[in-house]
């Protein structure tokens, strides 16, 4: 929507707080710089204003509806101040007594939805009346002037590489399946030396999640489509959370019972699903990344190990030191599959079905012999 070129949509996305210092930097220093060169009487406040505003932390989606926002805030701001300032410029009880008045009129009554149109209103009045008697009605008006510019200012940086919180969390989930295709294959191959490793690995995998965790409440602002799904967004953060879950205790069985699991890895059901789980994961994680979400073919799985060849591997295979047996081995691979159609599921339902506006969910068979 708002990049013609994938990369830099990418780029941008990879990079979020790296892009909204850049911009800050650039917003902060050109308003700084333009009102020393102009002259600009008390032009300090239009860079200060910016700052302020633009916050720190980069802020996803609804665009218009912050900007729409801050527009309002800093006109009703100005013009309370304002008209405190002309009916006594120079009284600072009746200048607190404003201010106070201020904070239940804008947070109750005039913006009882509108948190931020509330604050800036407020740190309009602020600057304004800057709570001084050495203040005159030229300065107040240059004041107001200067922070309605900066608010200007601040407000069309909002424009420029703009981040949506659907498209931050479609790119975290891509690089989050990433990481768990990753670990999964290297949980496999392991030896005890990368233990380590391995820990490290799952840590970036739960950090990922809780990134996405805080999007979530974007989301819900954002999109009235994600509003009424919000339990499934949740069901996906679950579902990523029981992936590594499950493969922290399959990396904590290689380690204490190495021969048993040299046994357990010639079995051709598990070479199998780790060959087939892992393309799927990084099909999942491509399509996401293209923003090209679509059902994917029917996957059949099955156990092709005889009942026999486990009966032997559980009984000879079998290490006392081991904290899983070889068929809990066997089993949670199996449950590491489940999880990942059942987030294969989800993710369709909510970014295919938000894409193409479709009337249902494709759902994909699974099937478990």
């Amino acid at each position: 929507m708002f990049y013609r070129s994938k990369s830099l949509e990418k780029w941008v996305y990879n990079h979020v707080e790296r892009v909204h210092l850049i911009k800050l930097l650039v917003l902060v220093v050109s308003a700084f710089l333009a009102a020393r060169l102009l002259e600009i009487p008390h032009g300090s406040w239009i860079s200060g204003t910016c700052l302020v505003l633009s916050r720190p932390v980069p802020q996803f989606g609804g665009i218009l509806h912050r900007a729409v926002q801050r527009i309002m805030g800093t006109f009703m701001g100005a013009a309370l101040s304002l008209l405190t300032m002309f009916v006594t410029s120079e009284n600072v009880w009746v200048h607190t007594i404003a201010l106070g008045v201020a904070f239940p009129l804008f947070a109750l009554w005039v913006f009882p939805k509108d948190k931020y149109a509330y604050q800036v209103a407020i740190l309009t009045m602020l600057i304004v009346m800057s709570i001084g008697t050495d203040l005159s009605q030229d300065a107040a008006m240059w004041r107001a002037i200067n922070i309605g510019i900066g608010g200007m200012l601040s407000l069309s940086i909002i424009f420029v590489f703009p981040i949506q919180a659907k498209v931050e969390l479609r790119y975290l989930l891509a690089d989050c399946l990433a990481k768990i295709n990753q670990l999964y294959l290297k949980t496999s191959s392991s030896k005890a030396s990368e233990r380590s490793e391995l820990e490290g690995m799952n840590t970036d995998i739960i950090t990922s999640i809780r990134k996405q965790r805080k999007i979530f409440p974007y989301l819900v602002k954002e999109s009235r489509f994600f509003k009424k799904n919000e339990q499934r967004l949740d069901d996906i953060a679950i579902s990523l959370r029981k992936m590594s879950g499950i493969l922290e205790l399959l990396g904590s069985s290689l380690f204490t019972s190495e021969r048993g699991n040299q046994v357990i890895s010639q079995l051709y059901s598990i070479k199998e699903k780790e060959v087939l789980l892992s393309e799927r994961l990084d099909e999942i994680s491509q399509l996401l990344e293209r923003n090209e979400v679509k059902p994917l073919p029917d996957l059949r799985l099955r156990l092709r190990s005889s009942k026999q060849e486990l009966y032997q591997l559980n009984h000879q295979g079998a290490d006392e030191n081991a904290p899983l047996s070889p068929f809990s081995y066997i089993w949670l691979h199996h449950k590491f599959g489940e999880e990942i159609f059942k987030l294969e599921g989800m993710i369709l339902e909510l970014f295919e079905a938000k894409a193409k506006n479709s009337k249902g969910l494709t759902e994909t068979k699974q099937h478990n012999n």
